[in-house]
């Protein structure tokens, strides 16, 4: 994909020198994207039999959403596509007619301060903020590949753990339409690979590029750096070349390390870092934002949070229906019903699979235990800030690949158990023969 994306801008480059010739920007977007896909398709061809069906099946799905979403929403209006779409290109389109507004606070944040700056240098055309989504979908999928060859997942899991990526229905939508979730999603995944360098091969820039593309995707979103936990927690007690957790007194500087690298975010950099958090200056600012209940597709409205202890006991609760919702009983429709079962349950699937099987981990890989600790501190944060389904699904997909990894590395373990058992029963098999 390295190649695809330094076609493509280099397309945008000469799209950019070419712009006071070009009276049919759209037309021209589409050339581009067409001649795009050729090389999109070429590196397919490198991937063995298997993946490479899987890649390009995933690339057209999300290309003909795109295609859908600009110019067929007049008949069935995608989910998650509108409001915040439309809001994202508006504020893109002032911004590229006016950079000054780069200094100002901008619906979109950061996403389209950088969509506004592309705009500029090209035209305001949806087409190619939503061709970028499409290229940053099927990225993320050839990422997820790296980092689950790079664990050594056997072929099975790997293809079956691929494919729940590459026809999620909200990937698909989240790759072909004008919203900011593939661009975090895809920088959590970089930062994962770099972690997972780090675990495989140590090598000092493994781990500081692994924090500093995380804490690029907190700008876009501030409720991710919750993965930070996971990674701490690894930093501190793994070990490279040891297929076990370890703890010595060297875990106690690099904690000191930590603990002084987050005061000093928290202090110095926090308005930048964790704006989403500006509104909670004292505890209950806190209880408010747990207690916030915004949307129609509201859950729980009837839990109410006014102390630490209530937060802690309920947080569970709060963290199960943010990976879930909306559940059975706060269904208002048909959406409602086609939105548990192509996402809700999908997660809901995967927890109680990795769930089943918790009790044999202590024998599996021991990145299962740091891969959790990422997930339960993520969720945590999010689950208490948000009390929508909607805006659960849109925050969730940010970290559904970290889940897709967690169940690919507890199915391997599982895989890897059965054949170590069917390898033994056979050992006593022969001898009793003999």
């Amino acid at each position: 994909m390295v190649l695809v994306w330094a076609i493509f801008f280099i397309e945008v480059f000469v799209l950019t020198l070419l712009k006071p010739l070009i009276t049919d920007f759209e037309s021209a977007t589409l050339y581009l994207i067409a001649f795009n896909v050729i090389f999109v398709f070429i590196s397919f061809i490198k991937y063995r039999k298997g993946i490479r069906e899987l890649l390009f099946a995933a690339f057209v799905l999300r290309l003909l959403t795109m295609f859908w979403d600009v110019y067929a929403r007049n008949i069935y209006l995608l989910p998650h596509s509108g409001n915040d779409s439309e809001g994202f290109l508006i504020s893109a389109s002032h911004i590229s007619n006016d950079l000054s507004l780069l200094k100002t606070d901008m619906y979109g944040g950061l996403y389209t301060k950088a969509l506004g700056v592309l705009f500029y240098i090209t035209e305001p055309e949806r087409l190619l903020g939503q061709y970028i989504n499409v290229l940053l979908g099927v990225s993320i999928i050839v990422f997820l590949y790296k980092i689950l060859s790079l664990l050594e997942i056997n072929k099975k899991t790997k293809e079956l753990s691929i494919t729940l990526l590459c026809f999620f229905p909200q990937a698909i939508i989240f790759s072909g339409i004008l919203l900011r979730e593939n661009i975090i999603s895809f920088l959590v995944v970089i930062s994962f690979y770099f972690f997972i360098k780090w675990y495989k091969y140590g090598k000092k820039f493994n781990g500081p590029l692994s924090i500093i593309f995380l804490a690029i995707a907190s700008i876009f979103h501030s409720g991710v750096i919750g993965i930070l936990v996971g990674y701490i927690f690894m930093f501190m007690f793994s070990k490279q070349g040891e297929n076990k957790l370890t703890f010595n007194r060297n875990t106690i500087v690099i904690f000191f390390l930590f603990t002084f690298a987050s005061l000093f975010s928290y202090t110095q950099l926090n308005e930048f870092l964790f704006s989403k958090f500006n509104s909670i200056q004292e505890v209950n600012d806190l209880y408010d934002s747990v207690n916030d209940r915004i949307g129609s597709s509201t859950y729980l409205v009837g839990l109410n949070v006014d102390s630490i202890w209530k937060l802690i006991f309920f947080s569970p609760i709060k963290m199960f229906y943010f990976l879930t919702s909306p559940l059975p009983m706060d269904w208002r429709g048909l959406s409602d019903i086609i939105s548990f079962f192509l996402d809700g349950l999908i997660y809901l699937g995967i927890m109680m699979y990795c769930a089943f099987h918790i009790n044999k981990w202590k024998k599996g890989h021991p990145l299962i235990i740091g891969v959790l600790v990422m997930l339960l501190a993520v969720v945590f944060i999010f689950g208490m800030g948000v009390a929508n389904a909607g805006t659960a699904i849109r925050h969730r997909h940010k970290i559904y690949p970290i889940i897709i990894i967690i169940f690919a590395l507890v199915n391997h373990s599982k895989k890897s158990r059965l054949q170590s058992k069917e390898i033994k029963e056979k050992g006593e098999k022969s001898v009793i023969d003999i």
